[in-house]
């Protein structure tokens, strides 16, 4: 049994030697040592792309040349890799033959799906690939034609208690001349939990600017922590944008919404209410409102300030107005502060104001003609509508004053029409008897007659 195994494989060993020698004979099968030396001389005479600077999306022809200086034909195998950070983008391959002193070029395009340094590596095989002849690498540098971009991240409080909904102001900003579309993520580093993520994808106009308002709830953890906000365009971060806040079990938060817009006419004086709420968790003290930006003659507030709110009272400031004549009328950009001795809120606000001047003058009077309210010109252009409506109104009004006296009227006629329709028919029964006694005498004296 021992010497059968062994003769076994002696005889696939003299199988393997007789086939190895017929293909090499053959040139099936090329001894790499030798092919080195046969096709040393064939190699890769060019790699090249184009354009020059290539853009991120758009289309990179690239270009590589072959040639044979060898004294016979062989068969080849091309291989073209992109290399993007050690990753393989793209990968071409392109077997072929070449006959002595020939060239052959071959020329693939790729598009760039992110910005930075590219690698192109052309590599020459034998067509087995058994052994590598030439290879050349070149560098090129995706650019984009997107942005640049502007980013500023602004946490709308600087104190928050563990997993409280945080607002936040995100301004993006495009100044490019293109638009596009950006991914934004915000991000909250935690220490002892997975950091907390919110990620959204927004289309930015060319040359523009926009707000947008993101909340993002707080770590389950007290001490300060990191917000941040980045734009990501091909999975690269173009900008990014800090701010701290302080995660505590104490905690202060004024809340308050004053109006976007207090319309109040030149020489007028009007009251409005703000509601001021202790949304934290402590006492705060000492609560002020003031106005900036305007002159202090302009208003007033009551009271002047509270001493003490405790957490989630809600207290309420009056702010009389009073604008003098010969104010401008404009839209003034103001801002309300809510002060305390333990923190200072601000909140953006318009005060528009506006004039009798600024209504339209009436096209009948002309130049010296009279100023034409908007109630005016109401009652004007519908005046036949209002004039129908109030007469409906009157005949109403009419209808239920005299109601009861058109009835009993009605009852009257009816009771009337009734007394007078049996006295006739009570009269009639009375002739109708005596013309019967009537008769009977008649027929009587008639028959003593004859």
């Amino acid at each position: 049994m021992k010497h059968r195994n062994i003769l076994f494989l002696i005889s696939i060993l003299a199988v393997v030697l007789i086939l190895t020698l017929v293909f090499q004979k053959t040139g099936i099968i090329v001894n790499p040592t030798m092919l080195a030396v046969s096709v040393g001389n064939n190699s890769i005479y060019t790699l090249s792309y184009s354009p020059e600077e290539p853009k991120i999306s758009e289309s990179l022809t690239i270009t590589a040349g072959v040639q044979n200086n060898g004294n016979e034909e062989y068969g080849y195998k091309l291989i073209i890799l992109v290399v993007k950070d050690g990753q393989i983008k793209e990968n071409f391959e392109y077997p072929f033959n070449l006959k002595p002193g020939r060239s052959i070029s071959f020329s693939p395009t790729y598009i760039p799906d992110d910005i930075g340094v590219f690698e192109i590596v052309a590599k020459l095989y034998d067509k087995y690939e058994t052994a590598l002849i030439d290879s050349k690498i070149v560098t090129f540098s995706s650019i984009s034609d997107i942005g640049p971009f502007d980013l500023i991240l602004d946490v709308l409080s600087n104190v928050a208690r563990p997993t409280q909904s945080i607002p936040a102001i995100l301004t993006l900003e495009n100044n490019g001349e293109k638009g596009t579309d950006v991914e934004v993520r915000v991000e909250m580093d935690c220490i002892n939990q997975m950091d907390i993520t919110q990620t959204f994808f927004i289309f930015l106009e060319a040359g523009s600017t926009l707000d947008k308002k993101v909340v993002l709830p707080a770590c389950n953890e007290i001490g300060i922590h990191d917000i941040s906000a980045e734009i990501i365009l091909y999975n690269k971060t173009w900008i990014s944008s800090m701010n701290q806040i302080l995660l505590n079990e104490s905690y202060l938060e004024v809340s308050y919404h004053p109006l976007d817009i207090f319309r109040i006419d030149a020489g007028e004086s009007k009251i409005f209410d703000l509601s001021v709420k202790n949304s934290g968790n402590v006492k705060i003290s000492n609560l002020k409102i003031l106005i900036e930006d305007i002159p202090l003659e302009w208003f007033k507030i009551t009271p002047s300030s509270i001493t003490e709110i405790s957490p989630n009272e809600t207290v309420v400031f009056l702010i009389n107005f009073s604008i003098p004549s010969d104010a401008t009328p404009k839209n003034y950009s103001i801002k309300i502060d809510a002060s305390t001795d333990q923190a200072l809120e601000k909140q953006d606000s318009t005060l528009e104001i506006t004039s009798l001047a600024a209504y339209p003058v009436s096209e009948e009077t002309g130049k010296g003609g009279s100023v034409s309210l908007p109630i005016t010109s109401f009652i004007k252009s519908n005046l036949t509508i209002i004039i129908i409506v109030i007469g409906v109104v009157i005949s109403v009004l009419l209808i239920f004053k005299f109601k009861d006296r058109i009835f009993s009227r009605k009852i009257y006629h009816y009771e009337e029409r009734t007394v007078l329709g049996g006295m006739r028919n009570a009269l009639g029964r009375k002739n109708f008897r005596q013309a019967e006694a009537i008769k009977k005498i008649k027929n009587a004296l008639e028959k003593k007659k004859s």
